[in-house]
């Protein structure tokens, strides 16, 4: 089982010499979105009632050059994985053009603040496919949070074997990750699983705060998972890696 450090704690926190912890680092869109600091600070806030971590920071990044950038520092010491925000389906064919086949990506196209419902048959008919590459051993697609088994269906048949699910969910007070999110993420995977039946790689997230949260994700179907607001704690995130170790 690996452990994937969701952005935006992959791309800080120091973990990429654990044995089989490995850290998404992004989103990063084709061009610059400034603001991150600010936008962390200003909205990163839990919000009790919807019972996870709300904001509204929206993809600021640096842009996809600094995060390949970024990328051949961190995957010196360790493997890592970049993730890639695309904003609408004519980024693909930039991004063909310039990532090298080395690099380990995860696609997301379902960030809820841009895109919270994405046209997966326009992505595809633009070359989503193009993206996938043989060589590399993680092609990851990372899944809007309410996706339909439909969706998933085509991805499939676009060639995606490794999905992530998911990505946060768009609320009124921006997006919201953490505990909420658990049992959807639990039920799409168990009926992913099943539709599958061994067929593709699911990482399993959203809402993991201890053992037993990563049992839960294993027990429906999930091989690997992935960590992000537990990383607001480190105690806890150290107790969960000391476990897995």
């Amino acid at each position: 089982m690996k452990v994937f450090i969701s952005p935006p704690f992959g791309n800080f926190v120091p973990l990429k010499s654990i044995k089989n912890v490995i850290p998404i680092l992004g989103s990063y869109t084709i061009f610059p979105r400034k603001g991150l600091v600010g936008q962390v600070c200003r909205t990163y806030r839990y919000n009790r009632e919807q019972q996870g971590w709300v904001n509204r920071i929206g993809l600021r990044n640096k842009g996809l050059a600094a995060g390949m950038e970024q990328y051949k520092k961190y995957s010196k010491n360790g493997p890592a994985v970049l993730s890639i925000g695309l904003v609408e389906p004519d980024d693909i064919q930039f991004v063909e053009k310039v990532l090298p086949l080395d690099i380990e990506i995860e696609i997301n196209i379902s960030a809820p603040s841009l895109n919270a419902t994405p046209n997966i048959d326009e992505y595809i008919s633009l070359g989503l496919s193009n993206i996938i590459s043989q060589e590399r051993k993680y092609n990851i697609i990372k899944l809007p949070h309410a996706v339909s088994m439909n969706t998933v269906d085509k991805l499939y048949e676009c060639g995606f074997r490794q999905f992530h699910c998911s990505n946060t969910k768009l609320t009124a007070g921006g997006e919201l990750s953490g505990p909420a999110l658990r049992q959807k993420n639990l039920a799409t995977i168990e009926e992913m699983s099943r539709r599958f039946c061994g067929e593709i790689e699911i990482i399993g997230g959203g809402g993991i705060q201890n053992i037993d949260h990563i049992e839960q994700y294993r027990w429906v179907g999930a091989e690997h998972i992935s960590l992000g607001t537990v990383c607001m704690n480190p105690y806890n995130l150290y107790k969960i890696l000391n476990v897995i170790q």
